[in-house]
């Protein structure tokens, strides 16, 4: 026996590949397999994750004695204070700047909670070149489409 050439054993090589993937590719031998709900919630709480109504303590409210004449505030009242007035940010867009620059320059100012998020939704609106340089006053309670029509208005 002869040396064996090394473009033989490559094509060889090449072959059982092509064969193995096509085989697999025929009938592979994954299982699909539908999980309840309940499975589900198990699983994760095997990986750490919790509800959060199960991580917050509810305290009962304290009982107030009948002689002390202290207004007890209703739930409404309390959501009235606990809402926080939009904030007016001035937000500039410089010669140059990228749509991933831009976004993170607004997720560091506030006005939108996801970076990935809002480039997505400029990229599916054909946006994401739109977006024009200036000076802008805008809101923290903006949303998206609000944002990315301003941003793209011409600013004079």
């Amino acid at each position: 026996m002869g040396k064996v050439k090394l473009s033989f054993l490559l094509l060889g090589l090449g072959i059982g590949i092509i064969l193995t993937n096509f085989i697999y590719s025929v009938s592979p031998k994954v299982e699909y397999r539908d999980l309840t709900e309940e499975e589900i919630v198990d699983r994760a709480k095997e990986l750490g994750m919790v509800y959060i109504k199960d991580t917050i303590e509810v305290n009962s409210p304290k009982e107030i004695p009948e002689d002390n004449n202290i207004p007890v505030e209703t739930e409404q009242e309390i959501e009235t204070e606990i809402e926080i007035e939009p904030e007016n940010i001035v937000f500039k867009i410089k010669n140059g700047e990228a749509l991933e620059t831009i976004a993170k320059n607004l997720y560091n100012a506030g006005l939108i909670d996801d970076i990935n998020e809002f480039i997505n939704y400029a990229k599916e609106k054909g946006l994401s070149k739109s977006l024009r340089v200036g000076t802008y006053n805008l809101n923290s309670d903006m949303d998206y489409e609000t944002l990315v029509m301003i941003l793209t208005k011409k600013n004079n």
